[in-house]
């Protein structure tokens, strides 16, 4: 894990779709658990098309996969894909 910055602009909210269960020995739980929602690191250096999202545990960042993640907008666009697909 490493230091999270302070600046707060820097990150995004998103919401974890699969409970993760992950227990640092230096850092402690950095549990990811469905549901609930977390700050996601920005970095334009970092495109997050690797597979991995840095998620903020208090002042630090834990790497998680991407899979366990999304933002409100990808979940509400699946459920009206969802709801378009049945229709048809």
């Amino acid at each position: 894990m490493m230091l999270a910055p302070r600046d707060s602009t820097r990150f995004t909210k998103m919401i974890c779709i699969e409970s993760i269960e992950f227990i640092d020995s230096v850092w402690g739980n950095c549990s990811l658990v469905e549901g609930e929602s977390y700050d996601i690191l920005i970095d334009a250096k970092q495109n997050h098309v690797d597979g991995w999202h840095l998620v903020k545990f208090g002042t630090g960042l834990c790497p998680h996969k991407s899979k366990y993640l999304k933002t409100e907008a990808e979940i509400r666009d699946e459920k009206i894909n969802d709801i378009l697909k049945r229709e048809n």
